[in-house]
């Protein structure tokens, strides 16, 4: 390996996760940020399968 090209690869690490980062939370729609808008969409799904979750059973019909 040539001894001016050691190094770039964790150069080139930093600036891919800098940049995913910046991704990630830097406002998108109306001032949120990706990150959030993800974590708002997995609480709403949460609470959608928690209340479905809390239902209570259907009887079964009866035989005539």
């Amino acid at each position: 390996m040539n001894r001016k090209n050691s190094g770039y690869g964790i150069i080139e690490y930093i600036l891919g996760v800098g940049i995913l980062v910046g991704i990630l939370f830097a406002p998108v729609n109306n001032g949120k940020s990706v990150s959030k808008m993800l974590i708002d969409a997995v609480k709403k799904e949460h609470s959608a399968y928690v209340y479905a979750a809390s239902m209570p059973h259907l009887p079964k019909k009866a035989k005539k």
